[in-house]
């Protein structure tokens, strides 16, 4: 129940990378596709951490946040 209120929150990024994906496919594209299979998993803790976090750094292949964005750019 709790999937179909969140419209599978948990397969999201799928819709993202092919917006004609309806919600009610996303699960079954995401198992037939093995490179999706493979994607890490965020713990909760992560997700709060991960708040802060809103730039990709293409030096350091991570997301930052603005604060070390700017203090990188003044380094």
């Amino acid at each position: 129940v709790l999937h179909w209120f969140t419209g599978n929150i948990g397969f999201h990024h799928i819709h993202h990378l092919n917006p004609a994906v309806p919600n009610y496919r996303l699960k079954e594209c995401h198992e037939q596709i093995a490179s999706l299979r493979e994607m890490p998993t965020m713990s909760l803790l992560g997700a709060f951490h991960g708040i802060q976090l809103a730039l990709w750094d293409e030096k350091q292949g991570r997301m930052v946040s603005f604060s070390a964005a700017a203090s990188d750019a003044t380094a």
